[in-house]
């Protein structure tokens, strides 16, 4: 095999489609809720929000594939064949270069981080992201409902360090701001929740899911919240909402069908492609939030974003996700 698919594998190539758009998207909302005239983040501090958002998160993939690397020894050192086989479990990579990788991405991190010249919140919520991606490492094997909040505080805090970032940086958020920011946190959180439950062993799923699969996926509806409690702007039309109202509900429907097929009983190849499908959603999602504010340059990064994760899956249909 040669050494770009093997890092393609360590770092779960189709997974990273939907990670650059969870700040931009948290940027979008920020637009939404405050009116376009209002937003400043200049394109280069955009482009480097998304590039250290795909660093922080490989970053985190490979401090996991290192800290599992005995029990995923064990477990796959016998099917050394299988796409899900870990790089560094079955001796493809060793531990040094698996280390330096780690080590790179949160270099990379902290590079973007300084070239985008962002606030302070900025940074405050993306340590926490590397905290909680820390912890879920460690702890998700041991308390796995501690580890699925983890997992949506890491997708959810990188969201809303987009829109922390949109708003004024030396002014202080209201509370409104903040209600709506915390709406869009727990719209990212509880829908990534949603998609590592579902992924749990997923190598030894067989069993039915009951009916409420379906409801799940229904914290793609959390930001409406925002509108239902929390007046918006009157210098900020309502219209600009129905683009991430239809990325909402097509996020939504996307999820029934991913995990429609899961009641009955099933293989870990089923349950696999189900995950898959849950998170191409997240892209539907974002997507919504990138055409609301009804721009080019939005308009662009919706293109850019959905053919960079359809690239992704195309030039490695061999390699998992998971």
């Amino acid at each position: 095999m040669s050494r770009w698919k093997i890092w393609a594998r360590f770092f779960r190539l189709p997974n990273l489609g939907t990670v650059p758009g969870d700040p931009l998207a948290g940027v979008a909302y920020a637009t939404v809720t405050l009116g376009a005239d209002n937003v400043h983040v200049p394109l280069i501090s955009r482009a480097m929000m998304a590039l250290a958002a795909l660093a922080l998160y490989m970053f985190g993939l490979a401090d996991n594939d290192i800290h599992d690397c005995k029990d995923d020894r064990r477990t796959w050192i016998r099917r050394k064949d299988d796409l899900d086989a870990r790089p560094l479990a079955i001796d493809l990579l060793t531990m040094r270069e698996a280390k330096t990788a780690r080590a790179l991405c949160l270099a990379a991190f902290a590079v973007f981080g300084l070239a985008g010249a962002f606030p302070m919140r900025w940074w405050m919520l993306n340590f926490a992201v590397l905290a909680m991606i820390f912890s879920y490492n460690r702890i998700k094997e041991i308390y796995t409902d501690w580890g699925l909040w983890f997992m949506g505080l890491c997708r959810g805090l990188s969201a809303a360090s987009g829109a922390a970032t949109a708003y004024p940086p030396n002014d202080m958020l209201t509370d409104l701001q903040a209600s709506q920011i915390g709406f869009f946190l727990a719209g990212w959180v509880v829908y990534t929740i949603a998609i590592t439950y579902l992924g749990q062993e997923e190598e030894y799923a067989d069993e039915p899911l009951p009916f409420h699969r379906y409801m799940w996926g229904l914290g793609v509806f959390f930001p409406f919240f925002a509108i239902i409690f929390f007046p918006t702007p009157e210098d900020v039309p309502l219209k600009l909402w129905f683009a991430p109202s239809a990325g909402m509900l097509l996020a939504y429907v996307a999820w029934c069908r991913a995990v429609h097929p899961l009641g009955r009983r099933h293989k870990p190849a089923d349950r696999r492609k189900a995950v898959g499908r849950a998170v191409g959603a997240i892209l539907l999602l974002q997507m919504g939030y990138f055409l609301a504010p009804l721009s080019w340059g939005w308009t662009l990064a919706a293109i850019c974003l959905g053919i960079f994760a359809r690239r992704l899956r195309r030039i490695a249909p061999y390699i998992s996700g998971s």
